[in-house]
């Protein structure tokens, strides 16, 4: 019988995608960077959150670190028809599994409701079981 991928999750604690970055070239190489990390907190009452947290402004172009951090957000999750795991935010649907060889891992494919584009990433519990 298959695990139930919900038994899986850690309550409470943090998932983290990163660091990731911004960056941008310009004026014939100019270097533009906002470094950064996404993490997912599951709660009991099938509410997830998504925090986009700014590790690093050191040399930004205009107002980034505004525009990432209102990429936060919060949304339900659950189980699809298939059995994977469904998070749905404002902005996306992630539809992934904990990783077998290591269920801290969660892989995800990202479906983004405004934009034709899909992508794939993965969220590593931040200190392992708690």
């Amino acid at each position: 019988m298959a695990v139930n991928p919900l038994s899986q999750i850690t309550l409470d604690a943090e998932y983290t995608r990163g660091p990731l970055a911004t960056t941008d070239l310009h004026a014939g190489g100019i270097f533009f960077c906002v470094l950064y990390e996404e993490v997912l907190i599951f709660r009991s009452n099938n509410v997830v959150e998504l925090d986009v947290r700014i590790l690093d402004n050191w040399n930004p172009l205009d107002d980034e670190a505004d525009s990432l951090s209102k990429e936060s957000a919060t949304g339900s999750y659950g189980l699809n028809e298939r059995g994977h795991l469904s998070l749905k935010f404002p902005h996306a649907t992630y539809t992934g599994l904990p990783c077998e060889l290591n269920p801290d891992w969660l892989a995800f494919h990202l479906t983004y409701t405004q934009v034709a584009q899909c992508n794939s990433c993965v969220y590593t519990l931040r200190s392992g079981k708690q």
